[in-house]
């Protein structure tokens, strides 16, 4: 059996090229696609010599990649939507509402998901 490492480098030799065309051609952005699949390889380093190595690493680095490609957008949405919680909340104080005044907690502009959030917080 053959070390890990050498298992990693190998698969980063000969299929990190073809694996990053893909991961472009399906994100539409280099430097994430890049980035994610340096992390599949960090993680098969961590991971391979606990797990052992895949019958086909090419393809497990691929789709470790693309999941890590799929939590990374995920969690730029998320971000992205506090955000905007954030600026609504921030607008209302700025007016100078009294929250306790149904009449001034109007969804201005508000998505009811966002306001439900709001309140349940």
């Amino acid at each position: 059996m053959i070390p890990v490492a050498l298992a990693v480098e190998r698969v980063f030799r000969r299929e990190s090229g073809p694996v990053l065309a893909g991961l472009i051609r399906i994100l539409g952005d280099f430097e994430l696609a890049e980035d994610v699949l340096h992390d599949a390889l960090l993680t098969a380093l961590e991971r391979w010599p606990v797990d052992g190595i895949p019958e086909r690493p090419a393809a497990w680095i691929n789709t470790a990649a693309r999941r890590k490609a799929i939590d990374r957008l995920r969690r730029a949405a998320t971000v992205e939507a506090k955000a905007t919680t954030v600026a609504a909340l921030a607008a209302l104080e700025g007016q100078g509402s009294s929250y306790g005044n149904p009449e001034d907690l109007e969804p201005r502009g508000i998505p009811d998901d966002q306001l439900r959030l709001i309140f349940t917080c």
